[in-house]
């Protein structure tokens, strides 16, 4: 009822909405591609909405004569909310043309995804953003407290990653020649041994154990018993980093008398590695994770990023050890809530229940 009332009032200016399906691959990324400058292919839309749980996923898109001007995805998600797992939807690929902001045709065309989201059975929807504003127009609550932590690299792989992007000459030379000058002045030691445990320690690579993972969470979620996380199943992980057509990913795990005290999952993109996930109830376990990582990356990452929510009380300990790492606040992102149940999971709206750390990240330039 909803979605034909919408389509109704759009169709007023020859503007259709629709649900992709398979066959909407093709146009789908060239539309994303032609805005972004990118270089995805149909394969990796496909994968991203119509290989975990594809029935339950949603990608709608508005035409204007028969021309793609605005796409908005939700991709299915299983979280654990407190004592229950949660079906939920992660928002995705929102683009609007330029020349049609200022109108209310992106809040419609969310409002049309939502009725699907409803109907796939999905409490509620969530995502990282910068873009707070238009969010808030779409009906979600907006909690700051997400930042992006990061830390400078090699200093030849950060000279290449600044001459190799689509700036001007002028800018590229002038943004590398900052670079050197930052590197010098810091004389950050990417090598500087950290950590101090004891022989228990053993850091692992290498698929993730599930038992070991469900066992971890359920030690943390008696510090918290709201806690909000996702659903590390294998199905998920095989789908969202295992088979990965785009990225490859590393999984890193830290074991004490083979129990799992940390993990992280880190993917090296465009000179940029990204320590996505990254979790941990115990700080030595994370400082030996992290200056693993930092050595097995020292001579190709250009920078080190991790985006993690500064107000999760169980991420105390991880921030701490961040800092004597020497990372630092590279910039803010909000985290957005909109609720679909009228307010059936409460946990949601604190913004301390949620421990969910990058995944959909990687690359990312602030």
């Amino acid at each position: 009822m909803v979605r034909h009332e919408i389509i109704s009032e759009s169709q007023k200016n020859n503007i259709s909405f629709q649900l992709a399906t398979s066959e909407h691959a093709f146009d789908a990324v060239l539309f994303h591609n032609s805005y972004y400058g990118t270089a995805r292919s149909p394969k990796d839309w496909l994968w991203e909405y119509k290989t975990y749980k594809p029935d339950k996923s949603v990608f709608v898109f508005a035409k204007h004569a028969d021309k793609i001007i605005a796409t908005q995805g939700m991709l299915p998600i299983s979280v654990q909310c407190g004592k229950e797992t949660i079906f939920c939807g992660k928002s995705e690929s929102t683009l609007l043309l330029s020349e049609y902001r200022g109108t209310l045709l992106m809040q419609n065309l969310y409002e049309y995804a939502v009725g699907y989201c409803i109907e796939e059975g999905m409490q509620f929807i969530w995502g990282f953003t910068p873009a707070v504003k238009a969010f808030k127009k779409f009906g979600f609550e907006s909690y700051k407290g997400v930042q992006i932590m990061v830390r400078r690299g090699n200093i030849w792989a950060g000279i290449r990653l600044k001459l190799r992007n689509r700036h001007p000459l002028w800018r590229r030379i002038a943004s590398a020649g900052k670079l050197i000058v930052k590197h010098y002045l810091s004389r950050n030691n990417v090598t500087t041994n950290v950590f101090h445990g004891s022989s228990n320690y053993e850091l692992r690579r290498g698929i993730t154990d599930e038992t070991c993972l469900k066992a971890l969470f359920g030690r943390l979620k008696r510090q918290n018993n709201n806690l909000i996380y996702i659903r590390y199943d294998q199905e998920y992980l095989k789908w969202r980093v295992r088979e990965n057509p785009s990225i490859q990913y590393t999984e890193y795990q830290v074991y004490n008398s083979n129990e799992l005290k940390a993990f992280a999952i880190v993917a090296l993109v465009r000179g940029i590695l990204s320590i996505s996930d990254l979790t941990s109830e115990d700080e030595k376990a994370t400082a030996l994770l992290l200056q693993s990582i930092l050595n097995d990356f020292n001579k190709i990452a250009a920078e080190y990023r991790v985006l993690i929510n500064t107000q999760d009380i169980l991420n105390q300990g991880v921030l701490k050890q961040l800092y004597k790492f020497k990372f630092s606040a590279g910039g803010a992102w909000n985290l957005v809530v909109r609720d679909l149940t009228k307010g059936k999971n409460k946990e949601i709206f604190d913004v301390r229940n949620w421990h969910i750390n990058g995944l959909w990240t990687e690359g990312y330039s602030m």
